[in-house]
């Protein structure tokens, strides 16, 4: 999968979100879509792992998410834990208006590529 830009609505949000956390070096940090976006932050600080980095937007595709990871200006080194929750909009397109990257086959190779 090759990483795509998202689109400027979903990159501002990106990095808005990544200037909360400049400088933080979190330890647990949420990436991916409008699934990990709604996780609560009272469960994410009940997890004990601290301080966290909530990077996931609404509906960003999974070949996006590979960007801003790949881009991004968060310090991931002192992660303990990073949950990556995507995927789900890249299937609805499979359904809806398959594109290159919507084949399930594309997103677990997406998937792949955002956790290496």
């Amino acid at each position: 999968m090759t990483a795509v830009r998202p689109a400027p609505k979903e990159l501002a949000k990106f990095q808005a979100k990544e200037a909360v956390s400049a400088g933080a070096r979190p330890r647990l940090i949420v990436l991916g879509d409008s699934h990990a976006a709604g996780w609560p932050n009272r469960l994410l600080t009940a997890i004990g792992i601290t301080p966290v980095a909530k990077l996931a937007i609404t509906s960003l595709l999974t070949e996006e998410l590979l960007y801003t990871v790949e881009n991004s200006s968060v310090d991931y080194t002192q992660a303990q834990a990073i949950i990556i929750q995507i995927g789900a909009n890249n299937l609805r397109n499979y359904v809806h208006r398959p594109t290159p990257y919507s084949a399930p086959t594309a997103v677990a190779d997406g998937i792949e590529q955002i956790v290496r």
